[in-house]
């Protein structure tokens, strides 16, 4: 049992691990293997995110004086925090953990810089290309009228080059 000033401290730890994070999920983990709970730790932590189950009495009082207050009607049963900086990375590493395992977890709510978010709304973040993707494409974008210009410009000179060659070969 869980001693009073214990809870204070973790009342207190979770207060500013809200305050440092910009995205808060919440889910409820269905019966699984300790493993696969292991698993969803690792991937949030890849992306510099973190996991935290805490008993709702304890989340409800952490949560009053935090910018994700609309939280507290998600704490219902077991309730698991997932905390992070990056919307995008911590939603598509939820949507690898559920690859294969689409029962092994409730979205139950969420937040993401100040808005409430639902499920359908992480989904649609995670399946966005990453940051590198998007600044691929973007040079790809840019560089493609610079490359055709130079084809352009090359074909001219390759075009009378061509015009001498066949005239070489022909003998005149």
């Amino acid at each position: 049992m869980l001693t009073r000033e214990r809870k204070e401290e973790i009342v207190q730890e979770l207060q500013e691990t809200f305050q440092e994070a910009s995205v808060v999920f919440v889910i409820e983990p269905k019966p699984m293997p300790v493993s696969d709970f292991d698993d969803l730790r690792i991937e949030v932590r890849k992306v510099g995110g973190s996991v935290r189950m805490v008993k709702n009495t304890l989340a409800l009082r952490a949560l009053e004086e935090t910018d994700y207050s609309v939280l507290a009607d998600s704490l219902s049963k077991t309730s698991v925090f997932l905390f992070g900086t990056d919307s995008l990375t911590l939603s598509k590493s939820v949507k690898k953990f559920r690859k294969g395992r689409e029962d092994a977890l409730e979205f139950k709510g969420g937040v993401i810089d100040g808005k409430s978010v639902d499920f359908a709304e992480v989904q649609a973040l995670a399946d966005l290309p990453s940051l590198d993707e998007l600044r691929a494409q973007l040079v790809g974008v840019i560089a493609a009228p610079a490359s055709r210009l130079v084809r352009t410009i090359s074909a001219v000179p390759q075009a009378v080059v061509n015009v001498l060659q066949n005239k070489v070969k022909k003998g005149e």
